[in-house]
């Protein structure tokens, strides 16, 4: 696994290593027999690519450029030039360039493969795939080669995530495994000219003088293009992670798991306001609840109910729960679910007296800013729940129109402190709901009807 910054000669070494692999199966005089295979199979090197056009164009003209220069491949094993969509040699031996479909490799007898930009490999709806790709290939290699010719599996890439494709494998001790900066790959380029770079708090790098101002420009950029280091999100929501620690307050509350304990009592007085992202059986439930002081928002409570072992999240108890509350003297002024399976539950918390509609965070940047501007002015606080700060950590801006996670992540407390946060900063109690998508309250003389009170 190559982790190099862009530039670095990530699929230059690739290109290379295909090309010596080639070479080396051509120089057998009955490559198939050596193998322990039919004479008609076709002895593959394959190039992936994220997306086909890339596979073709990048890894695939390298090689390509390599065996057309080379005295040796022109002189006794050159390729059918009539053909452009693959390079096809003697003793049926090819390069083939493929996307990045799970199944593309299946019907090839490989002999080496390569993963170009291996943490961008994404299906129609945005799953990361790399790991079913590498999976796929690295079969395919052991069932046909085995131990018979020493095989090559590479992966080749820039970060993308603190816990992607990339970033996993290079954890991965039983493979060969390298991360380089671009002025380590290139240092006559950069020379000795380097100055100490502090992105954030605890952080210092020694970074070439030269390049100081692309990474005073976007820290976390630099890091990802430059230096190889992966950032928690691509363009990071909240790019200040500073201001991420400063608003953890110890003192409040939170909570992992289906049961709220007894001592989490409310102050004599204060009104709470809620909003609860629901989950089902692969998201988390989070819900958040909190009051303002002042110009302060405090979230007394961040609550997480995860789904265990397939099962549903009881929406039911979670809805209970706040009821339960309620009963112990939590007096709230207004309360919200994301739209997902909330209907119900909203039609219950009405009649029951406490006024809840839909804000559907996805929909709607202005939650989220709200949020945001509050943890960079440093009037939100929250507690120290470890998937909150991760989820804060990570979320990132999608075409500038979505708050969203990175594949595999999750940002449930996160939506559910933006709900909160919004209630009590933009849209306080006794004030018109404007961003609420959904009113599940009946009007004025309708049945059910009830009037609002202030709190």
């Amino acid at each position: 696994m190559f982790c190099e910054a862009i530039g670095a000669g990530k699929s230059t070494k690739a290109a290379i290593i295909a090309a010596y692999e080639v070479h080396r199966v051509l120089c057998l005089k009955d490559p198939q027999a050596t193998f322990g295979l039919l004479p008609e199979s076709k002895l593959t090197v394959m190039n992936m690519g994220p997306r086909a056009a890339q596979a073709r164009k990048v890894v695939f003209g390298k090689i390509k450029a390599l065996v057309e220069n080379a005295y040796w491949f022109q002189t006794r094993f050159p390729h059918d030039a009539k053909i452009i969509t693959e390079l096809r040699f003697p003793k049926d031996v090819y390069v083939i360039p493929g996307n990045s479909q799970e199944t593309f490799p299946i019907g090839y007898d490989l002999i080496c493969a390569i993963l170009d930009e291996a943490s961008f490999y994404t299906d129609a709806e945005g799953r990361d795939v790399a790991d079913e790709i590498w999976l796929a290939m690295q079969r395919r290699l052991e069932s046909r080669m085995a131990d018979r010719w020493p095989w090559k599996l590479i992966g080749i890439s820039s970060p993308k995530y603190e816990d992607d494709f990339t970033e996993r494998k290079m954890r991965d001790e039983t493979i060969f495994r390298r991360r380089r900066k671009l002025w380590e790959a290139k240092p006559d380029q950069y020379g000795d000219n380097f100055v100490t770079w502090e992105p954030n708090k605890g952080e210092s790098y020694e970074i070439p003088k030269s390049l100081l101002g692309y990474a005073m420009k976007n820290a976390h950029k630099f890091k990802r293009d430059f230096m190889a280091m992966a950032s928690g999100a691509l363009d990071p929501y909240f790019s200040n992670r500073d201001a991420i620690e400063a608003g953890i307050d110890r003192t409040l509350r939170w909570v992992d798991g289906p049961i709220i304990p007894e001592d989490f009592k409310p102050e004599s007085g204060r009104s709470y306001v809620f909003h609860i992202d629901l989950g089902h059986t692969r998201d988390a439930c989070g819900v958040a609840i909190g009051h303002r002081e002042g110009p302060h928002v405090k979230l007394d409570l961040v609550w997480r109910i995860a789904p265990g072992d397939g099962r549903e999240v009881n929406f039911a108890a979670v809805r209970d729960a706040i009821l339960a509350l309620r009963n112990r003297g939590f007096r709230f002024s207004r309360g919200s679910y994301d739209g997902w399976q909330s209907v119900d539950s909203i039609q219950i918390m009405n009649r029951k007296g406490i006024e809840c509609d839909v804000l559907s965070i996805d929909r709607n940047l202005e939650p989220y800013d709200t949020l945001l501007e509050g943890v960079n002015q440093g009037t939100v606080h929250y507690p120290e729940h470890p998937v909150l700060i991760h989820e804060l950590r990570n979320l990132e801006m999608v075409k500038g129109k979505k708050v969203d996670h990175p594949p595999k992540g999750s940002k449930d407390l996160a939506d559910a402190c933006a709900g909160v946060c919004y209630h009590l900063r933009v849209n306080p109690p006794g004030s018109p709901q404007s961003v609420l998508i959904a009113r599940s309250r009946p009007g004025p003389g309708a049945r059910g009807y009830y009037g609002r009170s202030p709190y």
